[in-house]
């Protein structure tokens, strides 16, 4: 079976972090991604529509807070993963309550290409990203 293409959305207030992961999701594992420096703007557009398979957000963001946009995720789309991104140490241990109410799982940044697409693939066995 041809791997299918993911759709991706990913929050990040961090623009410069942002870009790099872009490149990697799109370019090396076959991912649609949907960029956001706006969480609201994010969960806006999928109470719009916009359909996706996993969406990527980063704990502490401008306008609103990772797990505040997780939760309205969850309510919007219960079955779809969500997974939490920090770059502060500290936040790795409150990132960790959070994968108990509205996240399924963590990224400690700054994190390597395998280890984005292995945490998409954990998600996603049967079609797994592969690393071109």
């Amino acid at each position: 079976m041809k791997n299918k293409k993911r759709t991706i959305l990913y929050a990040d207030d961090d623009i410069e972090f942002l870009k790099p992961c872009f490149i990697v999701l799109e370019h090396e594992a076959n991912c649609l991604v949907m960029p956001y420096s706006n969480g609201t703007e994010l969960v806006r557009d999928v109470e719009q529509g916009l359909g996706y398979d996993l969406a990527i957000v980063d704990l502490s963001m401008d306008n609103e807070s990772g797990p505040d946009i997780a939760n309205r995720l969850k309510i919007l789309h219960k079955d779809k993963p969500i997974v939490l991104t920090s770059g502060h140490l500290k936040a790795e241990y409150e990132a960790r309550k959070y994968i108990k109410l509205s996240c399924d799982s963590y990224l400690g940044k700054p994190y390597d290409t395998d280890v984005l697409i292995r945490a998409i693939n954990n998600f996603f066995p049967e079609t797994k990203a592969v690393k071109k």
